[in-house]
């Protein structure tokens, strides 16, 4: 009899084997489903490397949305594809700028195009199979569940049922603007334009097993398109595309100036009206329903539309709508639209709005301006018929009735052929620039002599264009014989001259008179052409209203030879800059007040301007102000230049540069100008009026002087900017934002990358990392690939997160790296800036950071050895 003690093992060990057992058969259960799942997922039409790599949860998702596929695929008719075809179907999503999206009835996604992921940043396995709801913007369910309905209502007869789909849709992005993907949790909503159309399909078995049958297979069948933000648009805009800015009842407050010659209208006339005015009346409301999209998704596609031209007629137009809200309350603040013009202007001679009529109005003119049509030269061809003129135009006959006291004289309206054909013989620039001495020219050369003191002059002013409002003073002397062409001066007051003012004007070159400029073509131009009197005659201020003034003449007669040098073609303006020099601190600060006198905004396309400092001839000290609008841009920004000794300053020179500044076109240099630092006290303050020149101003000689001259200085700063040589050498500016806390790091461009190991330009690129106050990573980043360039231009930015407290802990390390191929990586060279800086000047350009207040600081920096 067993005691009860052996009963009780019996029962534990009993116990243990079946649950021995039970581990074993699920282990067994478990390795087959393994088997199983690891079959089922190489049968998917999905890569090794992908397919290995997939969980369970994700192989029954893709199953199902490939035996999904293969039945919507199966319920076409098949067609054999040509070779052609086969070659091209690669290049289908490499033209799309979009990618394909399949949704079933209930909205899931069947189908992704594998181009998603440089759409949307997440792949084309992690969103196939899913349902569409789960990466889409809550408020945009409802009309999603809307598209996705197919009505099977009757359709009146002759018409077919609607089943193209077009819509806005808010998704998840994982990409940020500067092309990284973040995780899904810090996805953004990018606004998608989805068009397509709603597909029914018949399966070939339409029979179940139960004899039931089976319901068609609904599809939504879309190519989406991401709305790029006008600040990230990677084309160039062509000539055929335009940007405007409006207020929120889309009047405008900006447009482009390409529309002049796109459509007709003036940029300025624009400002205030509603675009509503400009479209034609059939696209009204398609443009209504969708600027109704755009307030509630941020961005939208208008689609091809009518837009009216200014002198009638409209133009094909789509326009990429924006949003802009304001960063500090996110609240909408403008919209700004990209608009693409797709046709010339069609049925221009076709009226739409009453704003196309303003044009067509005939402008009122003035009596004078009908008296000088009279006196034209194509009625002096038939004078005959002047007096039946002059009877049609009372109030042109008002102007030329006489006024009490006037001496009437008697015109002769006869005509000499003679005369007449003399005339036409020689051209009117020939009278003002080239006067021959033949017996044709006599009278006209004799007409150009000053008039005599006693007479007095009428000015002749147009109404029609304001640059024509000059003093050019006609006569009309009685002649029966001739008809004379006479050009006059005003009259210079004659002086007594000196002996001594006789040999001056004689022996100087300086043109006394407007006849100076002329001379004889038959006995000068074979011996000399003088150029110089031809230059200085385009070198006159034009608009002055009196170009010959006795006070101007003067100054040119009384002016001495050796003072003439050489004069600009057009200036660019005016800068004031004050300079300040310290030599106790070795720092010379330059103050940038003021731009006056710029070109126009006819000339340099934009109304933004900023100044670019450099110090010659070393160029590692540079300095930008802030960008100012208007035409007399107040700067009134400070630029440091350290490390300049009091014996050094006549070595070096301050380059300034004003730059148009646009956001799309970039930047558009209009002038500069040197300034050499001899000339400024080494103690106090110096106020400077800069003329700024354009660079074809700037002769072999100027430019010599500014760069040669200043190289061979004695100075050892100059000395030491051409002492080494081939050393590779980093322009980095660096920019920091208190209030955001944002460190910007700009790459701008290398010099003397050399490779190390052939002889061959090097292929470099940068890498940027920031460490904490113990040596910790905080973040990296790095560059593109630059191949085959020695002196590499990056220019690519990149923007750190730090704190106002944490600028002074922090070192920003940055290394240039030569990448070669089946080989390791090669460094060129390394700096470090912050609390553990490589050198002064890295230690002083962060110092000079911090001190800037939102100012851009740009540093040539000389590369140590790895």
């Amino acid at each position: 009899m067993d005691s009860p003690g052996g009963v009780t093992d019996k029962k534990r060990i009993s116990s243990e084997r079946r649950k021995e057992k039970s581990r074993d058969a699920a282990r067994c259960r478990r390795s087959k489903e393994s088997e199983v799942f690891y079959e089922l997922a190489h049968e998917l039409p999905l890569p090794h490397t992908v397919s290995a790599h997939l969980d369970k949860a994700s192989i029954m998702r893709l199953t199902i949305s490939y035996l999904r596929m293969r039945k919507l695929l199966d319920a076409g008719e098949l067609e054999t594809e040509a070779k052609m075809e086969k070659e091209l179907n690669c290049f289908y999503l490499k033209a799309l700028d979009g990618f394909v999206m399949v949704l079933s009835e209930d909205g899931d996604m069947i189908y992704m195009s594998e181009n998603v992921n440089k759409c949307m940043g997440l792949t084309q396995f992690d969103l196939t199979g899913h349902s569409v709801f789960d990466f889409t913007h809550p408020c945009d369910h409802e009309e999603l569940r809307e598209m996705l309905t197919h009505r099977n209502g009757p359709v009146k007869k002759g018409k077919e049922q609607n089943t193209e789909r077009s819509f806005f849709l808010r998704m998840k992005c994982t990409l940020t603007s500067r092309g990284r993907t973040v995780n899904i949790k810090s996805a953004t909503w990018k606004v998608l334009h989805c068009t397509g159309h709603i597909r029914v399909y018949d399966t070939c078995n339409n029979q179940t097993h139960c004899g039931y049958k089976k319901p068609p297979m609904t599809c939504l069948v879309l190519i989406c398109e991401p709305i790029p933000h006008p600040s990230n648009i990677e084309v160039p805009l062509d000539s055929k595309t335009f940007l405007s800015r409006h207020s929120l009842d889309m009047k405008f407050s900006y447009c482009d100036e390409r529309i002049t010659e796109l459509m007709g209208y003036e940029p300025e006339e624009l400002l205030g009206r509603s675009i509503y005015e400009y479209y034609h009346a059939l696209d009204s409301d398609h443009l209504t329903k969708t600027h109704h999209d755009m307030f509630t998704k941020g961005q939208v596609t208008t689609g091809q539309y009518r837009m009216l031209a200014k002198q009638g007629g409209y133009v094909w137009v789509e326009t990429q709508a924006t949003v802009i809200y304001n960063t500090k309350n996110s609240q909408p603040q403008c919209i700004v639209c990209v608009n693409y013009v797709l046709s010339g202007i069609v049925q221009k001679d076709l009226i739409f709005s009453l704003g196309q009529t303003e044009c067509m109005l005939k402008p009122v003119e003035s009596p004078e301006m009908k008296m000088t049509k009279i006196f034209s030269k194509d009625d002096l061809d038939d004078t005959n018929s002047l007096f039946e003129k002059l009877k049609q135009e009372p109030d042109a006959l008002t102007v030329l009735a006489p006024a009490a006291g006037d001496t009437i004289i008697s015109l002769d309206f006869s005509s000499n052929e003679s005369d007449e054909q003399q005339c036409d013989e020689v051209p009117l620039y020939n009278d003002v620039m080239l006067p021959s001495s033949s017996e044709k020219l006599q009278n006209i050369n004799m007409a150009m002599s000053p008039l005599p003191a006693s007479e007095t002059t009428k000015p002749l002013r147009s109404n029609a264009d304001p640059a024509l409002n000059r003093e050019v003073v006609s006569k009309l002397e009685p002649n029966t014989e001739t008809l004379e062409l006479s050009f006059t001066m005003p009259q210079v007051q004659e002086q007594p001259t000196s002996p001594s003012d006789a040999s001056t004007s004689q022996s100087s070159p300086e043109p006394s008179s407007p006849n100076d400029y002329c001379f004889d073509v038959d006995n000068d131009m074979a011996n000399e052409f003088k150029l110089e009197l031809v230059e200085k005659l385009f070198a006159i201020d034009t608009e002055a209203k009196n170009p010959f003034s006795t006070q101007e003449t003067d100054e040119v007669n009384s002016e001495p030879a050796h003072h003439s040098v050489h004069q600009p073609v057009c200036k660019c303006g005016d800068l004031d800059v004050i300079f300040s020099y310290k030599a106790s601190s070795q720092k010379l600060v330059v103050t940038v007040l003021e731009a006056r006198d710029i070109p126009d905004k006819d000339r340099s396309g934009v109304n933004t301007w900023q100044v670019h400092t450099v110090l010659m001839p070393s160029k590692k000290q540079r300095g930008k102000t802030s960008v100012q609008r208007g035409p007399i841009p107040m700067f009134k920004d400070n630029i440091t230049f350290s490390k300049l000794e009091p014996h050094e300053l006549r070595g070096h020179a301050v380059r300034f540069r004003l730059y148009a500044v646009h956001k799309v076109i970039g930047e558009k240099m209009m002038g500069e100008q040197f300034f050499y630092l001899s000339n400024i006290n080494q103690e106090g303050e110096v106020k400077v009026t800069l003329v700024l020149e354009p660079r074809s101003n700037l002769t072999s000689a100027d430019s010599q002087l500014s760069l040669s001259a200043i190289s061979h200085s004695d100075s050892a700063s100059s000395t030491q900017s051409l002492s080494h040589g081939g050393v590779p050498e980093l322009l980095v500016g660096l920019l920091y934002n208190a209030t955001t806390g944002r460190l910007s790091v700009e790459m701008i461009k290398g010099s003397h990358f050399r490779n190390l190991a052939i002889n061959r330009p090097p292929d470099t690129y940068g890498k940027l990392c920031l460490l904490n106050s113990v040596g910790q990573e905080m973040s990296r980043c790095k560059t593109s690939i630059r191949r085959g360039q020695p002196n590499p231009v990056y220019k690519e930015t990149f923007i750190f997160q730090v704190a106002l407290f944490q600028l002074s802990d922090v070192t920003l390390m940055i290394s240039i790296y030569n990448k070669r191929s089946m080989k390791r990586k090669e460094m060129i060279g390394w700096i470090s800036m912050g609390q553990n800086s490589s050198g002064e000047e890295e230690q002083s350009h962060w110092q000079e950071m911090k001190e800037s207040k939102g100012l851009q600081v740009c540093r040539w920096h000389t590369l140590l050895e790895s």
